[in-house]
């Protein structure tokens, strides 16, 4: 029973930490900011790219909120750099996650698309 108790204590103290996906906002100030918060925030679904799936995309990652839509995060290249798409189809996702090619797949069906919303900035 004491084991219980710490186990559960210690799962609400984790997930303390993490918000629930359906208050992250419509804009971003940043595609890191965005970033962020998707990877601190809790989803109905997770999903991720197989390791060594591709030589280019060192990590995809897919968040959704409601099992339809959701964010794909991915870091390209050998100087790590991370992106993330907003609203990406959940089949759109696992067509990339399954193509034999995930750069070609990528470039052909997710380039330019699914863009975050960032805020405008007053200069």
């Amino acid at each position: 029973m004491k084991t219980l108790f710490i186990c559960l204590l210690l799962l609400s103290h984790f997930n303390s930490h993490s918000q629930d996906c359906k208050g992250l906002p419509s804009r971003y100030s940043s595609s890191s900011e965005a970033i962020n918060r998707v990877k601190n925030s809790s989803f109905v679904l997770k999903d991720k790219l197989p390791d060594g799936k591709s030589e280019k995309i060192v990590s995809a990652n897919y968040y959704s909120c409601d099992g339809e839509f959701g964010y794909m995060v991915y870091v390209y290249g050998k100087r790590a750099r991370s992106f993330i798409h907003a609203q990406v189809p959940k089949n759109i996702w696992l067509e990339f996650k399954n193509a034999p090619s995930s750069e070609a797949y990528y470039d052909s069906n997710i380039r330019d698309k699914y863009k975050i919303e960032l805020k405008q900035t007053n200069l």
